[in-house]
């Protein structure tokens, strides 16, 4: 069980307690004796925030601020949130280029990227290490890495695939993780060196096929 405490605010305690068991993944929020009625909003935007009933109605009570390059879908289309720069910003991924350069400039970038050049079925991938996988993949279970590959390679509408296997000792199942894209990656971000990034194999345009 983990307790949280808000700055300015000693009489507001929330505890979560995270049950991760082989028949079971689940987390539990409860509150502090007397502490108002409150829950946990994820808005539109994509802002994580913590509100408490007041005679007034909902207040917030704790804001989990992010960069707005990191909210959900920030950069387009084939453009990814790079957080390995000091300066966090859109960037477009290898092999493509902005939709609009002029709106790009400007900071506008929800028309994200498209291809420099048409993509072939022949065509190699690029590994992209240090990545937060993009949404709307496809999850294919019990493949190894090459398998996982094979699943990419053989499909000429598939984009990019990600691979891990997660599984230990102690683990019953299917401990692999093979996810495909047959669709524009979004939602895409540059981890850096972070434990929780993947390595993105991304289909490229003229790249020889096997490197």
């Amino acid at each position: 069980m983990v307790n949280n405490q808000f700055p300015g605010n000693s009489s507001f305690i929330y505890y979560v307690t995270i049950v991760n068991t082989e028949e079971e993944i689940s987390i539990t929020y409860s509150l502090s004796e007397g502490a108002p009625y409150s829950r946990f909003v994820l808005t539109y935007s994509g802002e994580y925030q913590l509100e408490s009933w007041k005679p007034s109605g909902w207040a917030i009570v704790w804001k989990w601020f992010t960069d707005k390059c990191n909210l959900y879908g920030y950069c387009g289309p084939y453009g990814y949130c790079d957080n390995s720069v000091p300066d966090v910003t859109c960037k477009c991924l290898n092999g493509f280029e902005p939709v609009s350069l002029e709106e790009w400039n400007r900071g506008r970038f929800s028309q994200g990227c498209r291809q420099k050049e048409a993509r072939k079925c022949s065509d190699g991938f690029l590994a992209l290490p240090g990545m937060k996988a993009p949404d709307k993949f496809i999850l294919v279970k019990n493949r190894n890495f090459k398998e996982c590959a094979a699943e990419c390679t053989m499909n000429c509408s598939c984009v990019a695939y990600a691979y891990s296997n997660m599984s230990t000792s102690t683990m019953k199942g299917d401990g692999t993780r093979c996810f495909v894209w047959t669709t524009d990656l979004i939602d895409t971000e540059n981890y850096g060196n972070s434990a929780a990034s993947d390595t993105l194999y991304l289909r490229i345009a003229g790249l020889d096929d096997g490197v």
